[in-house]
This record gives C-alpha cells, sequence and structure tokens, in this order.
C-alpha cells in the first residue's frame, strides 16, 4: 500500500445465472487517498490511451463517480494490486484522491 486510505467501497455483480452458461461478474471499487499521495499510488500505472466506456453499477452508488466528473478522470489500465481483473479502468481524480476501479471477467 504506497500509503494511507482514507476512504474504501467496493461492489460486485453477478452477471447470469451460472446454470446454463456462465456467471461472469463486473466489479466496482471507490479508494479514497489523499491528493499528495496520488503519485505514489500511480506511478506504476500505464494510461490507457484509447477512449472508455463509463460504466455504473445496476443500482447507483454515491461512492461511484458520477457520468459527469467521468471525462475528468485520467485513465489507465488495470493492475494489481487494484484490479483485480485484466479487463476494464482505474480512474483517478488527483485533484482531490479518487480512485476508481472498473473491471470485469468474460
Amino acid at each position: 500500500m504506497p500509503s494511507a486510505i482514507l476512504d474504501a467501497h467496493a461492489l460486485q455483480e453477478n452477471i447470469g445465472d451460472g446454470f446454463l452458461g456462465p456467471s461472469d461478474h463486473v466489479f466496482f471499487r471507490h479508494i479514497q487517498v489523499a491528493p499528495e499521495d496520488v503519485a505514489k499510488w500511480t506511478s506504476r500505472l500505464s494510461v490507457i490511451s484509447e477512449p472508455v466506456t463509463y460504466a455504473a453499477p445496476e443500482k447507483m452508488q454515491n461512492w461511484w463517480v458520477s457520468s459527469q466528473a467521468f471525462p475528468h478522470l485520467t485513465f489507465y489500465q488495470p493492475a494489481s494490486p487494484l484490479s483485480g481483473s485484466a479487463h476494464g479502468w482505474i480512474g483517478v481524480s488527483p485533484s482531490d484522491g479518487h480512485i476508481f476501479v472498473f473491471g470485469y471477467t468474460m
């Protein structure tokens, strides 16, 4: 852990019933750190150069990034330990220390 975590949230949603096919899942994570610590959290991440698609939980959570704030994030490739999946993105708001992680299985 590069610095103290001020707040954190996580949510996983299952897709499919696991009976007549695979049950994949999507997950949403939010980590808040001090703005001055953001560089420590992103120093080993690779910036995403292609467009990123907004994703939100089925039932919106007050801790998840809004569609209005989404375009202002800096996006990175998913990477451990922040992301448990090779699919998705890590969106960071350096000015306020919010780190949003979206991932999915396929």
